[in-house]
């Protein structure tokens, strides 16, 4: 991806737990020298105005760290710890109305992003989004297929126990046949024990 879009950076930050409203970085591609070596923990608490954009459903593109606005203080020291020059697209990928993650592009230089180039990364990230949405459900269903297997399990279970229970309940006591006669003998009076017959 590195190489086909000519970036240095991608990043995907994943919710934290649905609707929390928090993203933690799951996923770091760089460049050698664009960044640090080890994927750090970042969460979005990081960059408090730009998800504050995100979470609006709105894309953030900047040439240069300090050409973000000042309500963006934390997310610039932020950005200038990973490296003075920064210029990065992020988009949020979304479920219906709903964000679930952002995808973040960037270069170790400042830039003005072509339109050539926002359009080609919006492609990614749609591509991203449908794959992560894909495997979410995949995961969902997985999942519901095992719950209902354990929940099928049990009944046969109950179904053996209560079986054996009925059988055990019905069975004459204590009286030893093995004629055809004796059979049909203790059938009648098995129906009638189930009477109010005197």
């Amino acid at each position: 991806i590195l190489d086909h879009l000519q970036i240095d950076r991608a990043a995907l930050f994943q919710e934290e737990e649905p609707g929390s409203k928090r993203f933690i970085l799951s996923h770091l591609k760089l460049r050698p020298g664009c960044g640090p070596e080890i994927k750090p923990y970042l969460t979005t608490d990081s960059f408090p105005w730009m998800t504050s954009q995100y979470l609006s459903g709105r894309e953030t593109r900047y040439s240069r760290i300090d050409d973000l606005p000042e309500e963006a203080a934390i997310d610039k020291e932020t950005l200038k710890s990973f490296g003075p020059k920064y210029s990065a697209m992020a988009i949020p990928l979304m479920d219906g109305q709903r964000p679930y993650g952002i995808i973040a592009l960037g270069v170790a230089k400042e830039m003005i992003w072509p339109e050539e180039l926002v359009q080609r990364m919006r492609v990614v990230a749609h591509v991203f989004s449908s794959a992560l949405l894909r495997m979410k459900t995949e995961r969902e269903l997985h999942e519901t297929l095992r719950e209902l297997e354990k929940a099928k399990a049990q009944l046969e279970r109950e179904n053996i126990y209560l079986r054996e229970e009925m059988n055990a309940r019905n069975a004459p006591a204590d009286i030893i046949y093995q004629s055809r006669c004796m059979t049909e003998v203790i059938s009648k009076i098995q129906q009638v024990a189930s009477t109010n017959s005197t």
